[in-house]
């Protein structure tokens, strides 16, 4: 779809604080670029949000595998809502909106559909594994 045509690119890395810890911001195709999500967790970015339009071809080939490694690779949680269906120019998109554990697991996913997932999670496993495994911080 050759969104650059369209769209510029951002320059800067996002990140806001949240109570429970610091949320990195990025969308759809920044999936494709893991040093943008190593700076987020050096930041210290706990939670990344990653809301995506991912065709069906490439949701079905990627998705899960890019998101559970951007998961792993920062110790971070990922949120990725997927947006769903067919789209009034024939585009389809995949959906299977996700929320990764840190560690890589999925621990829930929305499917095709339109809807709301929801979890607990614990802050605290972020730390935890970041000791365990601390190549958040190398390059």
């Amino acid at each position: 779809y050759c969104e650059s045509k369209i769209f510029k690119s951002g320059k800067k890395i996002k990140i806001t604080n949240l109570p429970w810890g610091k949320l990195g911001l990025s969308i759809c195709y920044d999936l494709r670029f893991p040093h943008m999500f190593k700076k987020m967790s050096k930041r210290g970015a706990m939670f990344i949000s990653v809301p995506s339009a991912f065709t069906e071809t490439t949701g079905k080939k990627h998705w899960h595998t890019l998101l559970k490694a951007r998961a792993i690779e920062n110790t971070c949680y990922i949120f990725a809502p997927g947006q769903a269906g067919k789209h009034c120019n024939g585009r389809k998109t995949y959906g299977h909106s996700l929320i990764v554990s840190p560690d890589g697991e999925i621990l829930k996913e929305l499917g095709k559909k339109e809807g709301v997932i929801t979890t607990n999670i614990n802050p605290k496993f972020v730390k935890k594994l970041r000791k365990i495994i601390p190549s958040v911080n190398f390059d």
